[in-house]
């Protein structure tokens, strides 16, 4: 015994919209070049918020190093006049340039430290700019 199926008009599937053969980007129902726009502005708002990180980073470790440089040279001030001081043998006026130059030492130090720090930031910041551009 042979089975037989009915007769079935042609059906027209061209209206359909199969997942399977649909882009990723069109089941959210806009057309690709929106998709793609809205991709492209949200990478430019990524570079964008990159390059003004950077500026702010590269501003900040100005800050520091002229600070640093003011500093350091304040340290050097108060190191002529411990010397001078202990060349006059006078003892008793050595405690504040002592003082000053270890005081003017250690935040040379606190800022030299933060100059570093900044400029890791600021090489950091720069490789991931150029890694995001290169994206778009």
């Amino acid at each position: 015994m042979v089975a037989t199926f009915p007769s079935r008009s042609k059906t027209d599937f061209s209206s359909l919209n199969l997942y399977f053969a649909l882009p990723a980007a069109s089941w959210s129902g806009q057309p690709d070049s929106e998709i793609a726009q809205t991709e492209a502005g949200t990478w430019d708002s990524h570079l964008q918020t990159l390059r003004r990180a950077t500026v702010e980073a590269e501003t900040a470790r100005k800050i520091a190093q002229r600070d640093y440089k003011k500093v350091q040279a304040e340290a050097d001030r108060w190191e002529k006049r411990l010397q001078l001081v202990l060349s006059d043998d006078r003892e008793d006026l050595v405690s504040e340039p002592l003082w000053q130059r270890n005081a003017c030492r250690d935040k040379a130090r606190h800022l030299k430290a933060l100059v570093e720090q900044h400029s890791i930031q600021v090489s950091t910041l720069k490789s991931q700019m150029a890694y995001w551009a290169n994206q778009i």
